[in-house]
């Protein structure tokens, strides 16, 4: 029976071990091959930078929060106790003795401003204000990092596109390699045709290996951007980029219209012009006289009076309440230089939403520009890909027979492999204006 008992319990053990382990739920794993959604989610929660931003936004809340709390009366709470000796005057009853008194004085006290030129709630107004204005920079913070991720993401792509180049040009010089020796076994090319084919075949080696350290090296500029574990496995996701490089370019006008009521660049700009009318209400307020209302309860004890503690506290027992009105008369010009300030200050602000307008112009324009240029030089460089490669084919055709030098193959094979270069930039930078473009009328960005 102990027996049966045993390996029940055991059975049962193992079933809930089992169990438990078919119940826990996998910790999710970060992807090895990111699509570029997931690196904007990603940058989203854990860049450094936005983090900065938001702690700024936090800051900006709590200094809101007590500014409203400016308007409470203050509470303050005292207790003292000391002890003379000789000739001095009793604390409590203000007689005039010459003994050692020992004496307790405690109580609280009260004030809060009644009126001072509607400082305390122009203040809050601000604040608030001020609040608005920095979840609008936190906004612009976010765009930075994304144009900064977009950027960083195509440049990879661009560069692990570019080791294909690399190694296709570093096959072809293979090929010739094989080719110039058995033409130069067979008499057909000259040594210094073989000395120049390799040559051309560690060159491209030489390309090879600064291709593979280029994209490594922006491999590492997006992971930084992401901040990803530098032990991670990072790779990115490819793009269809023949469709998004023959995206129409949107009109700059239309785009700049758009741009202009949502770039939150342009909402900050705004939102600081009316903190700082705020400013100027503010330093004006110091014309004004200021009113506030004090009060305090308190009591004592003291040794030089044959009476009990309770007693004393009783019979020492005070209170007191007053109105203090301040009203200001000559303060050295202070005030009149804060408001002469505050609205220097408030014409800058003016300023700023025109050099922000101009600036967002700018940019617009600048990436209308540059998409247009590209959609251009796209198609140039298509027709210049397409005689590049009908040339190299035929160079090599006369070069296999040795009707061509390797000086004049290596001319056609590096002609080739400028021309796909260029196609392939031409085609990023129409990718990367096109999204500019299309981020700018939006305000979102997508690949």
């Amino acid at each position: 029976m102990k027996r049966i008992g045993i390996l029940t319990c055991l059975v049962l053990i193992l079933n809930f071990t089992s169990r438990a382990q078919t119940d826990t739920v996998p910790v999710p794993q970060s992807p090895v091959t990111w699509t570029f959604d997931q690196c904007l989610q990603h940058a989203a929660i854990n860049n450094l930078s936005l983090k900065k931003a938001a702690l700024d936004l936090e800051q900006t809340k709590i200094k809101l929060e007590n500014s409203k709390l400016s308007r409470l009366p203050s509470l303050v709470a005292t207790a003292g106790q000391s002890l003379s000796n000789g000739n001095s005057i009793d604390p409590i009853t203000s007689d005039y003795i010459s003994q050692s008194i020992n004496s307790t004085n405690y109580g609280i006290s009260s004030s809060v401003v009644l009126y001072n030129g509607n400082q305390i709630s122009t203040t809050i107004e601000k604040n608030r204000l001020l609040v608005n204005q920095q979840e609008y920079l936190f906004e612009n913070e976010k765009n930075s990092i994304k144009l900064a991720i977009l950027q960083a993401y195509l440049q990879t792509l661009y560069s692990k596109d570019g080791i294909t180049i690399a190694d296709g040009a570093l096959a072809a010089a293979n090929k010739q390699m094989v080719q110039a020796q058995a033409l130069y076994e067979a008499r057909s090319i000259t040594l210094s045709d073989l000395v120049e084919s390799e040559s051309q075949l560690a060159n491209k080696r030489y390309e090879l290996i600064q291709a593979k350290k280029e994209h490594q090296t922006n491999l590492l500029e997006l992971r930084q951007l992401l901040e990803i574990e530098p032990e991670s496995e990072f790779d990115i996701m490819t793009i269809n980029k023949e469709a998004e490089s023959d995206a129409p370019i949107a009109d700059k006008m239309l785009v700049f219209k758009e741009a202009i009521q949502k770039m939150p660049q342009i909402q900050a700009s705004k939102v600081n012009l009316e903190v700082a009318g705020k400013n100027v209400k503010i330093a004006k307020s110091g014309y004004y006289p200021s009113v506030s209302l004090s009060g305090s309860l308190g009591s004592g004890y003291t040794s030089s009076q044959d009476y009990t503690f309770s007693s004393q506290a009783t019979g020492n027992f005070n209170q007191k309440i007053g109105l203090n009105v301040s009203i200001p008369l000559f303060n050295q010009g202070q005030t009149k230089s804060q408001v002469q300030s505050s609205k220097i200050a408030l014409a800058q602000a003016e300023l700023t939403i025109s050099e922000t307008e101009k600036a967002l112009y700018k940019n617009i324009e600048t990436a209308w520009l540059n998409a247009t240029a590209a959609s251009e030089q796209k198609e140039a460089a298509r027709i210049s890909l397409d005689a590049a490669s009908s040339a190299y084919e035929l160079a090599a055709m006369k070069f296999a027979v040795g009707n061509l030098t390797a000086t004049d193959l290596i001319i056609a094979q590096s002609s080739l492999t400028q021309a796909e270069q260029n196609l392939n930039r031409a085609i990023y930078l129409s990718i990367l204006y096109n999204r500019l473009l299309s981020f700018y009328k939006d305000n979102q960005i997508s690949l």
